[in-house]
């Protein structure tokens, strides 16, 4: 890296923000002031145009010179699980702020689509598990990744077989659940303990 990198492994700048998102997006003026922000990915261009608004520059739309190295395969796009943000729902609604219990369909799930099983709690920006909740998702990505908090673990299995369990600590943090040697579609299944609280799912 040729220019400075701010490092937060104490959590302080994420703790002041009171930030559960990543990635997050903070844009803040040269008086201190948050002028803009974004949770997730997405909103490149908006956010590119305010950057340039804030250092004076005119805006204009101008092509670029940086390679697109994008993936080429269609990969599953960030999924969260709180209401709020909540997309590609197999169960078709959930009951906010409530514990509930949540039956996965019958039938198999459509590819990029999430379900719940077993009791859970959707606030507005996660997903808390109760008893014997569960969690389906059909991906296509190399990589899984899962912003999760709270104590205990999170079983994780991958058409059915178990691959990895992943012990839980504290606050929101980013997880791995699953890495490929190369790019695959399957489902993903995790069971979790109860009060562990899942945010948002990321796909490499």
């Amino acid at each position: 890296m040729k220019y400075p990198v701010a490092l937060d492994n104490d959590y302080g700048t994420w703790k002041a923000y009171a930030n559960q998102y990543w990635p997050a997006k903070y844009l803040i003026d040269r008086d201190g002031r948050v002028r803009f922000h974004h949770f997730g990915e997405g909103a490149y261009e908006d956010t590119e145009r305010r950057i340039r608004r804030l250092l004076g520059e005119t805006v204009t739309t101008t092509p670029t010179s940086v390679d697109d190295e994008q993936p080429i395969q269609i990969r599953t796009p960030e999924s969260y699980l709180g209401y709020e943000r909540l997309a590609r729902f197999a169960n078709g609604s959930v009951a906010p702020d409530v514990e509930w219990t949540y039956t996965l369909p019958r039938r198999s799930l459509p590819y990029d689509v999430l379900g719940y099983a077993g009791r859970w709690k959707v606030e507005g920006e996660r997903t808390v598990a109760g008893r014997g909740a569960r969690l389906q998702l059909r991906f296509q990505a190399k990589d899984i990744f899962l912003v999760l908090e709270g104590e205990g673990v999170v079983h994780v299995l991958v058409d059915g077989r178990p691959a990895r369990t992943v012990a839980v600590s504290g606050l929101p943090r980013l997880y791995t659940l699953a890495r490929f040697r190369q790019f695959r579609r399957g489902l993903v299944e995790l069971r979790l303990s109860p009060g562990v609280a899942g945010y948002a799912f990321t796909f490499g």
